[in-house]
């Protein structure tokens, strides 16, 4: 088949694609949209350190600088566009079933912005707290996150300033943490400039980070992460051998042939502090030990 067939071919594809969305009935429609990580949920090589719940800004995150999260034995669960709404409704099976250490949950921004609808800050709260109340009844500890500063959000500019609503959200989030006694990651404090706004330097548009961005949630993220680890009781724990790739590269050339190395868990006693970046505590054995 030529170039020009092949071309011919994916235009058809597309169009049939496009087609059959547009012929979907909406209450046909995955609203929570369980399908995304349907296949990547089961079955899981190791327990996760945490799973990141979220919205877009978790999804972005997962794809711009996921080989520092695998290093780190997280899982990003974000969903670009999603309500806290959503997310409540595929806790079980994107958080729940996978039975990580942490659930970390940043949301509501989707939430201010109406994606679904108005809705009262003090739901978005309530959503919040069902979904760290669902995960503590289940064995894993939510650790909670502030929303990231905004001073507006482009595909809704009819809604005006968000920083107040933001400001409120967060305060709501940071008083339920600590009467709780729950980590708080603040990325609001951490990425803000004098005028509430996200840092420009951190940006891709004035809601979603850039690469720097990124890398400055990792930071806040894994400071908060290792020192409530490293507070926690000591127990059996796992390390991860992560797998090689399929086709390795030497001096950037493919090396066919290869075989890659599945992935090892093997059980060390549990003494000391536990960086992020090392050992998991785990409540399931070792495969074959």
């Amino acid at each position: 088949m030529n170039a020009a067939k092949v071309l011919l071919v994916m235009a058809l594809a597309a169009v049939t694609a496009v087609g059959v969305r547009a012929q979907q009935k909406p209450e046909d429609r995955d609203w929570a949209n369980f399908a995304r990580y349907e296949k990547s949920n089961r079955p899981m090589k190791f327990r996760p350190v945490a799973v990141l719940m979220g919205d877009s800004i978790t999804d972005s995150w997962a794809k711009k600088d996921g080989a520092t999260l695998y290093h780190r034995m997280i899982v990003g669960r974000g969903i670009s566009g999603q309500t806290t709404a959503q997310m409540l409704v595929r806790f079980r099976a994107d958080v729940i079933e996978m039975d990580p250490e942490y659930v970390v949950i940043l949301a509501g921004i989707n939430d201010i912005a109406r994606n679904n609808g108005y809705i009262k800050l003090s739901n978005i709260h309530k959503n919040i707290v069902s979904m760290a109340e669902l995960a503590q009844a289940h064995g894993i500890k939510p650790v909670l996150c502030t929303l990231l500063p905004a001073h507006e959000i482009g595909w809704r500019p009819d809604l005006g300033d968000p920083r107040p609503k933001i400001d409120s959200l967060n305060t709501m989030i940071r008083d339920y943490a600590a009467k709780n006694g729950l980590p708080l990651v603040d990325y609001h404090s951490a990425m803000k400039d004098d005028e509430g706004a996200m840092k420009e330097e951190y940006r891709k548009d004035a809601v979603h980070p850039n690469l720097d961005g990124y890398k400055k949630m990792e930071q806040v993220l894994f400071d908060v992460l290792d020192k409530v680890r490293d507070a926690a009781p000591a127990g059996e724990m796992y390390v991860l051998t992560p797998p090689a790739p399929k086709t390795p590269k030497v001096n950037g050339a493919k090396v066919y042939g290869a075989r890659p190395r599945a992935p090892f868990l093997y059980r060390i006693p549990a003494t000391g502090p536990r960086p992020v970046s090392s050992p998991v505590r785990s409540r399931r054995p070792a495969p074959g030990r």
